[in-house]
């Protein structure tokens, strides 16, 4: 599942996942915006350009998983004392003074003694493979880029039903993608949609969580009263705001900075 957070010790917010995730994300954009083959068309009649500035994360997601952006490692929740050959094993003192045989790391719920390897769930011959940490990508977006990307997706979504109508129409072309885009439209397409809504909901509660519920309120309320916004936007002004934020290169986020840039775009 794909993470969204405030990214610590450092401006901006921080989108993360395996490649899977990532990669997912990715044609969820391309195919709900239209973008997804050579002779295909925007899906929202007159949204063209403001469905051409998702690809600017596009651009950064795809960089992401081809290893050009952040890599960390994170624990999966699979613990060394399930397997039969850990060294080190973790000492604990019982009330009575006796020694218990665990693991490298205490388990939190601990039930017994696993110093007799019959208790072992699983042996390391069966799994040579399995590692401890998965490896996540992380691409580092500023607030304001992420609440545009945030900002556009929360009105495009708005418009799921005429995307799913394009899919659907696809289903009666008599081609060789007829059965592809049959199996999408009944199996993929929603979640495309939660991917999207996922990433766009997690992206503001992030600018919630560090701006506060005030400023939060005020930002809000101003895109709200916003009639056909992707429409009537300025989007070249929207992404000078971006770049002039960008350029000043914070080392930490202030929300009163933060704020006056973001309600700007209006």
């Amino acid at each position: 599942m794909i993470i969204v957070e405030k990214a610590k010790h450092e401006n901006g917010i921080l989108l993360k996942g395996d490649f899977f995730d990532l990669d997912r994300l990715y044609f969820a954009i391309y195919k709900y915006t239209g973008f997804h083959g050579i002779d295909s068309e925007c899906t929202f009649p007159g949204y063209y350009i403001a469905c051409e500035n998702l690809l600017g994360l596009c651009y950064e997601i795809r960089h992401a998983w081809q290893g050009d952006r952040n890599i960390e490692l994170v624990y999966n929740g699979i613990h060394e004392y399930w397997f039969d050959d850990y060294q080190e094993p973790y000492q604990h003192i019982t009330d009575d003074n006796q020694t218990l045989d665990l693991c490298d790391e205490e388990p939190e719920d601990y039930s017994g003694n696993f110093s007799d390897k019959s208790e072992y769930k699983f042996s390391r011959k069966e799994f040579p493979d399995l590692s401890f940490k998965n490896t996540y990508f992380s691409i580092h977006l500023t607030f304001p880029e992420a609440i545009f990307y945030s900002l556009i997706l929360l009105e495009l979504l708005k418009k799921k039903d005429v995307f799913l109508m394009a899919r659907k129409l696809l289903i009666d072309k008599k081609d060789e993608l007829a059965q592809l885009n049959k199996e999408y439209y009944y199996f993929h397409a929603n979640e495309d949609i939660a991917r999207l809504t996922l990433f766009t909901n997690q992206s503001l509660h992030a600018f919630y969580s560090f701006i506060g519920e005030e400023r939060y309120t005020v930002f809000m309320n101003k895109f709200n009263k916003q009639k056909n916004f992707l429409l009537n936007c300025d989007l070249d002004h929207m992404n000078s705001v971006i770049a002039d934020y960008a350029e000043k290169e914070y080392k930490y986020d202030d929300p009163d900075q933060l704020f006056d840039a973001l309600t700007s775009l209006f």
